[in-house]
């Protein structure tokens, strides 16, 4: 049954999502304070970076830390481009159950012999 392969896609896609920020995190905190422009009251710590990667991630970019080499900006536009990517698959897994969900619906109303299946939000 494809529901149970949706689910899994759908829990993959999320926990791909939440691991790169992680790993951008850490890439980011390796290559050195002297790639970004912080706060002068920011800390060059673990939690800034972890921050600034979910920043770049969910493509807020609020602008209070700075990539300014082109090392980190590279790697931001990169962070930046997997996250709109990874989204675009999740959401449309989840539109993929959506519809797979309708046509089960669908056929056990034609296996019940009822005329008509009602459809929420159609």
């Amino acid at each position: 049954m494809n529901s149970n392969k949706n689910n899994d896609t759908m829990i993959f896609y999320g926990l791909l999502y939440i691991g790169l920020i992680f790993v951008f995190g850490i890439i980011y905190i390796c290559i050195g304070k002297g790639n970004f422009k912080l706060p002068a009251d920011e800390d060059y710590n673990f939690i800034t970076f972890m921050y600034f990667s979910s920043i770049t991630m969910t493509t807020l970019g609020y602008g209070d830390i700075l990539p300014v080499t082109s090392l980190a900006r590279g790697l931001a536009s990169i962070q930046t481009i997997l996250g709109i990517v990874i989204i675009g698959f999740f959401l449309n897994s989840v539109a993929s159950k959506q519809a797979e969900d309708l046509a089960l619906l669908e056929e056990r109303s034609c296996q019940l012999g009822l005329q008509h299946t009602m459809k929420y939000g159609y």
